[in-house]
Formats: C-alpha cells, sequence, structure tokens
C-alpha cells in the first residue's frame, strides 16, 4: 500500500457515500458530500497563497472543519501540525518555529495575537462559506514526504517534534488490513482522542476510508463519561479507547451491554486481564485487542487478540502486547543493546516501515534513541519486555511488554 491508496479510499466514499453521516460532533451532523466540499474549499484558499511551505499548522477547533483540514492539507501535498488554542501560547510559539510553519489554517477565534514567533505567519479563515464544487485529485507527492508532525513534552518540557511520513502511515493502514478487522458503511467509530495525540489519525482516517461515520468526544467534556455516552446512544461498532476507561466504566459493568460493538482496541497504557475479560461479557460480539505503540512507530505497531475461550496471557497481571505488525520488526536488548536470550527481560525496541527518521532539529536525542542492530535500525521504547519462549513463530517472535 503507498499513501495514494489511503486517499483514494476517501475520495471512494465522498463518490459513493455522498448523504451518509461521516461525522456527527455534539449532535451535529455533516455528510460526507459536505465533507468533501469543505476540503476542496481548503485546498483552493492553500492555493491561492501559493506558499511552498511543507508543514502548516491546523488549529484544533470543535468541528468537521478541523478535520476537513488535515485531509485537504494530504491532497495538497503537504503535511499538518496540530496547535491546541487551549495549550500555552509559548508551547504553540515553539511548535510553530520548530515546524518552521509559515500558514494556519483555523476555523476558529484567531491566534495570531497571542503568538510570539520570529517566522511571518498567515492565517486562514477556513470558515468562510465554500462554492460546493469537489477537487479531490491529489498532487502527486513521494512517499518520503511527511504526513504530520506531532510534537511530544520530552523529558525537559521542551516540545519534541516527531514527523511522521506518507510511507509511515500507509504501512501502518497495511499492517492494520492484515489483522483481518473488517470494516463497512455501517461501522460508527468512536473518536476520543486529542488531534494532538497520534492515536487520533487511526480513529479519525479508518472511517473515512470506507464511508462510515465518525462519533468525536466534543471539547471540554469528561472523555471517560461521553464515550459511554457516545457508544450507548449511537451503538458505536468500533472503538479504540485508553485502558483507564475501563476502570472509570467498571463499577458500572453489570448494568452495561454493547451487543452492537464489532471491534474494540485499547492503547496508550498497560491493559490488566482481569477488567478486560470482564469487559468481553459486556460486547458479545466484538473482537478485542490490545495494542501498542509509542508515537514514533506510527499508532501503534503490534496487537494481541484477546481470547475468550482461553487464559488471557498476562504477567503481574498486565496483558502482553502480541505480535508486531507486518511490516514491524521489535526485538528485545540488553543494556549494551545486544539481543537478549529468550525470557531475559530487555528493553522493547522497534525496527521496519512505521518508525519515523528521527526527530527534527534534535540531532543529540535522535543519537541516543535510535541505532542499529544486524544492519537494520531501531527505535529504543525505554519499555521493558521480555519474550515467551512458547510462542515463538517462524522467523519472528511474540514479544510481550509487561
Amino acid at each position: 500500500m503507498v499513501f495514494q491508496d489511503i486517499l483514494n479510499q476517501i475520495v471512494e466514499s465522498i463518490n459513493l457515500y455522498p448523504n451518509r453521516n461521516a461525522f456527527c460532533i455534539r449532535k451535529v451532523n455533516t455528510s460526507y458530500r459536505e465533507f468533501g466540499e469543505a476540503v476542496s474549499a481548503i485546498r483552493r484558499q492553500l492555493q491561492v497563497q501559493n506558499s511552498t511551505g511543507k508543514h502548516v499548522g491546523v488549529v484544533l477547533n470543535d468541528d468537521f472543519l478541523t478535520y476537513s483540514a488535515l485531509v485537504a492539507l494530504w491532497f495538497e501535498g503537504k503535511a499538518y501540525v496540530p496547535i491546541n488554542p487551549e495549550l500555552p501560547d509559548e508551547r504553540n510559539s515553539s511548535i510553530i518555529e520548530q515546524a518552521e510553519i509559515s500558514i494556519l489554517l483555523n476555523s476558529g477565534a484567531s491566534m495570531l495575537q497571542r503568538l510570539d514567533c520570529s517566522l511571518k505567519l498567515t492565517e486562514i479563515n477556513i470558515a468562510e462559506p465554500n462554492d460546493g464544487l469537489l477537487d479531490l485529485s491529489a498532487v502527486p507527492v513521494a512517499d518520503q514526504e511527511l504526513a504530520y508532525i506531532l510534537f511530544t513534552s520530552g523529558s525537559t518540557g521542551v516540545p519534541k517534534g516527531v514527523p511522521i511520513s506518507r510511507m509511515n502511515v500507509a504501512k501502518f493502514m497495511e499492517g492494520v488490513a492484515d489483522m483481518k478487522m473488517r470494516f463497512s458503511p455501517e461501522d460508527k467509530f468512536l473518536q476520543m482522542f486529542d488531534l494532538t495525540f497520534d492515536l487520533s489519525v487511526w480513529s479519525f482516517l479508518q472511517p473515512l476510508c470506507v464511508g462510515a461515520s465518525q462519533f468525536p468526544i466534543p471539547h471540554g467534556e469528561i472523555k471517560y463519561m461521553a464515550a459511554y455516552e457516545i457508544i450507548e446512544e449511537h451503538e458505536i461498532t468500533v472503538a479504540l479507547m485508553v485502558p483507564s476507561v475501563l476502570n472509570f466504566l467498571r463499577p458500572y459493568f453489570e448494568d452495561l451491554d454493547f451487543p452492537k460493538m464489532r471491534y474494540s482496541l485499547f492503547c496508550g497504557e498497560a491493559l490488566y486481564g482481569d477488567v478486560v475479560k470482564e469487559w468481553t461479557a459486556i460486547v458479545p460480539n466484538a473482537k478485542v485487542y490490545n495494542v501498542y505503540g509509542p508515537t514514533e512507530a506510527t499508532i501503534f505497531c503490534s496487537q494481541y487478540e484477546i481470547p475468550r475461550d482461553r487464559e488471557i496471557v498476562c504477567a503481574n497481571g498486565i496483558v502482553n502486547i502480541g505480535i508486531p505488525l507486518t511490516n514491524t520488526d521489535l526485538i528485545i536488548v540488553d543494556e549494551q543493546l545486544r539481543p537478549a536470550k529468550a525470557g531475559e527481560r530487555g528493553e522493547l525496541c522497534i525496527g521496519g516501515l512505521q518508525v519515523t527518521q528521527g526527530y527534527i532539529h534534535n540531532e543529540s536525542l535522535n543519537q541516543s534513541a535510535f541505532f542499529e542492530c544486524n544492519g537494520r535500525r531501531y527505535y529504543r521504547s525505554g519499555d521493558i519486555c521480555f519474550t515467551r519462549s512458547e510462542e515463538r513463530r517462524v522467523g519472528k517472535e511474540c514479544r510481550s511488554r509487561w
């Protein structure tokens, strides 16, 4: 799969299902036709600016136009950098300078007066009415170009930029396809993540690729409560959530029943075996997965399907992270960065086509975070793991995170 395949799938969704609901935000529905028109209008606004900058800031507002802006940038061959207006202005100014942003797309109140940047910024108001025309022919760019840059805080508190290429995203989506989950336009996806968090990428992208509906949690809501309310009210069929949602809902498990859920995935935190076992009874028709991956490895890079007919593989109560996705290689190394033996604890390191090429403008961090082993490049996750020898597979080991 290449990134253009993903864009083609989005175009197909717009053309085949123009009247189907693409987004439901604060109970306001947006059709695929309206979404396509917004993407097209934002593209034309960008073209008027005639900017050569490859990285464009998107101010995160509580509307479908924000999502339209992300996709419009992909069609224009550019990368998006999410800017959360609720975060400190100093942090956002640092992000804009590091990513060398010259254009901000914004559907809400202007941010220009709040930012203190040495760069010249142009802010485009994407909330202006559009002409209803569609322009969905993508600008051809190489898959080595970036799809987005996310900034994490880092140990020093200074934002560090993680650039993810179009190839990284395409190979991730290819790996997800090989998990054999089957989505359809009838599916309803929960989107519970802030767009500065990489799990949001799959949560909004996957439904767009199949013509399904998505239900983002509104800004300012208590996420755990809002997730429950959306799942119940809209009969969500696909949900990627953080495991702490289960801890919040656990006192109410006896009263919960979500038979329409088809796929329930958990990522971002340790998942405990006892609580997820109880959850499987609440989603009796769903396949349940524990997935794992740092931002540097593109959304998630390993998966373990929670069994219903046998014991869940855990250590100290924590569910294992399973096997790598198709285009990912996982190894465990000792303190000298040598491959550990089966059963020995060590640091989990991630290689393959989903791994970023390195942090932007941070060579010292790149030197410490990435290394080569047996001619392959790996990212050091910092997570301590070991391999269960009884789960070895031909040519690939099942690696577990505890």
